[in-house]
């Protein structure tokens, strides 16, 4: 991932889940990659982040 993805996804995890629009504030690597599918031109999938 490019340093400036990096940077930006710091600054999404900053802020929370809520501010995304999920209804709790957890954070799963499932929500992380469901906001930067919406918001990147690149897929990540689970297993390249340490998921299932």
């Amino acid at each position: 991932m490019p340093r400036e993805k990096l940077a930006t996804l710091s600054t999404i995890l900053a802020r929370g889940a809520l501010s995304c629009g999920f209804s709790t504030d957890l954070s799963t690597i499932s929500r992380i990659l469901e906001v930067t599918d919406a918001g990147w031109v690149v897929r990540y999938d689970e297993a390249q982040c340490g998921g299932s």
